[in-house]
């Protein structure tokens, strides 16, 4: 879903792949390139993907801390188009899911 993001507010995103929320589980059975590949692009099955202004980032982070979610910092919106991901080597072949096909 980033990617559908980015496309609709004509930005881009840095994503720091190390940081992305990975299981226990899934790093058991899959290597970390594959757990990041999947993560990258189907991981909208257990995550949310979204945005917030790096002024409200306390705000947001003490609401969620009060209702006792969890919230991972992933990245920043850049003013360049595309995704640059840092400590991943493989390639993304994928544009996330179209829910509205």
């Amino acid at each position: 879903d980033l990617q559908h993001i980015l496309e609709a507010s004509h930005t881009g995103a840095e994503l720091i792949t190390d940081s992305l929320p990975i299981s226990k589980t899934l790093r058991d059975y899959l290597s970390i390139d594959a757990a990041k590949k999947l993560a990258l692009t189907a991981g909208d099955d257990y995550e949310l993907c979204f945005t917030v202004a790096p002024e409200q980032e306390n705000l947001l982070l003490n609401k969620l801390a009060h209702a006792n979610l969890i919230c991972t910092h992933i990245g920043v919106i850049t003013k360049d188009d595309g995704i640059k991901l840092t400590d991943y080597t493989g390639e993304i072949d994928q544009a996330g899911y179209n829910h509205f096909r």
